[in-house]
C-alpha cells in the first residue's frame, strides 16, 4: 500500500473516531460528558495550530503552511475586533470557566479558517472530509459545554469560511507570486494593525499576533529559495526544535515590549530555522 492510500484511510478512520467519540459522550453521565467535550474543544487550542502549522512547514511544503497560520492569525485578530464590537452576552451556567463575549465564537471561526485553509491548499477528498469533521465537532463543542449559542457558531463557520477564500484563496495566493517585497509590506501592514489595536484594546494576544507577523514577514524573502531537497531526518530535527523554541516564547514575557520582541523573535526563528541551519 503506497503511503498516500495509507494516509487516505487514516484521515477516514480519524474522522470516523471523531464522530462516534462525540456520539459517545453525548450519551455519558457527568463529569464524564463535560470531560469528554473539553478535549474536543481543546482541538481548536492554539497549541494543536501551531503543532500542525509547524509540522506541515517543516516536513512538507512551508508555503502552504504559511498561508493557512497568516490566515487564521487574521482570523483571530478579526474575531477578537467583532466580539467586542457587537458584544453579544454568552449562555448562562456555562460548564466550564470562559471569559470575554459571544458573537462570533472564536473556536469555530478559528477552526473553520486553518482547516478549510488546508482543505483548499490539500485538495483530497479525505483531507476535506477530515477537515470539514473537526470543523464541525470543534463548532458543537462549545454548544454542549454551554459556552456559545447555536448563532455563535453558525457565524463563526461562516465568518472564518470568507476569510479563507478571502485571504488564502486570493491574497496570499497573488503574494506568493508576486515579488517578495510585497509579501514583506503586507506582514508590516498587518503587524502593524494589530499593535495599534493593542494600544485601544490592551490585550496581550494581539502584541503576540503582531509580533510573529513583523517576525514571520522573513518568509517571503526566503522561501523563493527553498531547498526542497532536504533530507526528512533533518526535516523532522528542525520541526522539533521549532515546536520547543516556539512553544517556550509564546509563553514567556511579562511586559507589553517583552512580549513583543519574543513574539518577533518567534517570527524569525522559523524561516531562519526551516531556510537558513
Amino acid at each position: 500500500m503506497r503511503l498516500g492510500k495509507a494516509f487516505d484511510n487514516l484521515l477516514y478512520i480519524l474522522s470516523l473516531s471523531l464522530l462516534i467519540y462525540s456520539i459517545l459522550i453525548s450519551l455519558m453521565p457527568e463529569p464524564l460528558y463535560t470531560r469528554g467535550w473539553l478535549l474536543l474543544t481543546n482541538m481548536g487550542s492554539s497549541t494543536v495550530y501551531i503543532a500542525i502549522g509547524l509540522l506541515i512547514y517543516f516536513l512538507d511544503d512551508p508555503g502552504k503552511a504559511y498561508k493557512a497560520v497568516v490566515a487564521l492569525i487574521l482570523s483571530g485578530w478579526l474575531n477578537l475586533i467583532l466580539k467586542v464590537f457587537i458584544s453579544l452576552p454568552r449562555p448562562e451556567n456555562p460548564k466550564i470557566e470562559v471569559g470575554g463575549y459571544a458573537f462570533p465564537s472564536g473556536h469555530a471561526q478559528s477552526s473553520t479558517t486553518f482547516w478549510s485553509s488546508i482543505a483548499v491548499l490539500y485538495p483530497r477528498i479525505p483531507v476535506i472530509v477530515f477537515s470539514a469533521t473537526l470543523i464541525g465537532v470543534i463548532g458543537y463543542s462549545r454548544i454542549a459545554l454551554n459556552v456559545h449559542y447555536p448563532l455563535d457558531i453558525l457565524g463563526g463557520f461562516g465568518i472564518g469560511l470568507t476569510l479563507t477564500i478571502l485571504l488564502t484563496v486570493i491574497l496570499l495566493e497573488k503574494l506568493e507570486t508576486a515579488k517578495y517585497t510585497w509579501g514583506i509590506l503586507f506582514h508590516l501592514v498587518s503587524a502593524s494593525l494589530l499593535i495599534i489595536t493593542y494600544l485601544y484594546y490592551p490585550e496581550a494576544i494581539f502584541l503576540r499576533f503582531g509580533g510573529f507577523l513583523l517576525g514571520l514577514s522573513l518568509h517571503p524573502l526566503l522561501y523563493p529559495g527553498l531547498d526542497m531537497e532536504e533530507g526528512l531526518p533533518r526535516r523532522i530535527g528542525k520541526f522539533i526544535s521549532s515546536f520547543i523554541l516556539v512553544t517556550i516564547l509564546f509563553r514567556i514575557g511579562t511586559g507589553p515590549i517583552d512580549i513583543l520582541l519574543l513574539s518577533i523573535l518567534t517570527g524569525v526563528s522559523i524561516p531562519l530555522i526551516r531556510f537558513k541551519i
